[in-house]
């Protein structure tokens, strides 16, 4: 399956929208009062204003080629600062399924 566009909610569009813009420098595709789209590879990603204040926290991952994975991660790292468990930075999960290895890089949010 190839998803080529996901809406999320968010409580406070601005700081969603300053870290994807302007920290991970991701091309805003629309923008609204509340909501905004940016493009990502080939899929867009839109965030939306939740009334409600219920917190919200997403995990979702974009598609690597395995070719590019040192290229994707060198690209993060000059972004944001990469979290550290047992002094590593990536995680190999290997799966059940007929897809290759995934590896992570895990990243956290900044708030400024």
């Amino acid at each position: 399956m190839k998803i080529t566009a996901a809406t999320l909610w968010t409580n406070d569009v601005k700081p969603m929208q300053d870290f994807y813009t302007g920290t991970l420098d991701f091309p805003l595709v629309e923008e609204t009062a509340t909501a905004f789209t940016v493009q990502i590879g080939t899929s867009q990603l839109q965030f939306e204003l939740d009334t409600t204040q219920q917190p919200k926290q997403y995990h979702f991952a974009f598609n690597v080629p395995g070719d590019a994975f040192r290229l994707a991660k060198d690209w993060l790292r000059h972004r944001v600062p990469l979290l550290n468990e047992d002094g590593e930075d990536e995680i190999f999960l290997r799966t059940l399924m007929p897809i290759p290895s995934i590896f992570m890089i895990r990243t956290k949010m900044s708030s400024n």
